[in-house]
């Protein structure tokens, strides 16, 4: 990761082992997690709050709505990158992804240094 002040992600993910363990793995690389949501429901406030730099967004989520309908919604307002996660790799939830501006896929079951390569692949191109 390059020198200054540390990336800013916040995660979105139901599964709260999961979040936690991507969560630990990023502060160990030096990322800051700004905050760790379980459903997309409070998505835009979290974002207004912390000013990520990343969204690491879970695609299906409990809650009122989705990973793919959370990140429309935001793309309204917030150009921030997004990196999907999810264990669907049908056609459909891949081309909802592509039609969302500045985003990326990782599919589960992932290992965390695939996220990390990702990310950072994120921001070399920011």
């Amino acid at each position: 990761m390059a020198n200054g002040a540390p990336k800013k992600i916040l995660i979105v993910e139901d599964d709260l082992v999961s979040s936690m363990a991507i969560s630990l793995m990023l502060q160990d690389e030096g990322y800051e997690v700004v905050d760790q949501l379980m459903s997309a429901d409070n998505l835009l406030e979290s974002v207004e709050s912390t000013s990520p730099d990343l969204l690491l967004l879970d695609v299906r989520l409990k809650g009122h709505i989705d990973g793919t309908t959370a990140a429309q919604q935001l793309r309204k307002t917030h150009e921030l990158p997004i990196i999907f996660l999810t264990a669907f790799n049908d056609e459909e939830t891949k081309l909802i992804i592509q039609k969302i501006s500045n985003s990326g896929l990782i599919n589960k079951p992932y290992n965390l240094n695939e996220i990390v390569t990702t990310i950072e692949k994120v921001f070399s191109k920011s």
